[in-house]
């Protein structure tokens, strides 16, 4: 478990402190600066996945980096990340998808893109940390290895499929259902 909650509100509660307006300043704050490219230098990859993701490259498999940050104000931010940290980026290997505007649900825009990554051959695994978007996943590729990485997630977010894996870093196994 982490020493902070998902929701901000929730982490002022989970600590007891109830500074009065102190919720809605942070939440201010928080909706004006996280979604946006200057503070995606921080962005933290889960141990392992830097090598693993370099390792599916090398081995002349594309991986599609499908996220619900939006391009006008995440996009270079997160290429920018990705390429700090040592993921691979390049035209041929790696296709980032991000949503058109901010405004977009990051459901319908994964559940949107899910024909246009069929197009793009066979599926042999992906990865989510949210169990909404896992189970899309799911659904969609069906042959495929599923896996949602245990990290935050959405309050009251629906269990995953039976059929999708656990884990909690890249460099550790399957954790189970």
């Amino acid at each position: 478990h982490t020493e902070y909650e998902y929701l901000v509100v929730d982490t002022l509660k989970k600590y007891e402190i109830g500074i009065p307006g102190l919720a809605d300043h942070l939440l201010a704050f928080w909706e004006r600066w996280f979604f946006d490219n200057k503070y995606l230098k921080y962005d933290q990859p889960i141990p392992g996945a830097i090598e693993f993701v370099n390792e599916l490259v090398k081995n002349g498999i594309t991986v599609i980096y499908l996220t619900g940050r939006d391009t006008p104000r995440m996009g270079k931010g997160t290429i920018e990340s990705l390429k700090k940290s040592g993921f691979p980026i390049d035209a041929n290997r790696t296709i980032p998808m991000l949503k058109p505007k901010f405004e977009d649900d990051n459901w319908a825009h994964k559940n949107m893109r899910m024909n246009e990554i069929k197009q793009l051959g066979k599926v042999a695994a992906a990865f989510d940390n949210e169990p909404g978007e896992v189970n899309i996943l799911a659904d969609h590729f069906p042959d495929a290895i599923i896996v949602m990485v245990e990290s935050l997630h959405s309050p009251n977010a629906p269990e995953p499929r039976q059929s999708v894996q656990c884990i909690r870093n890249f460099n550790d196994g399957f954790i189970g259902n």
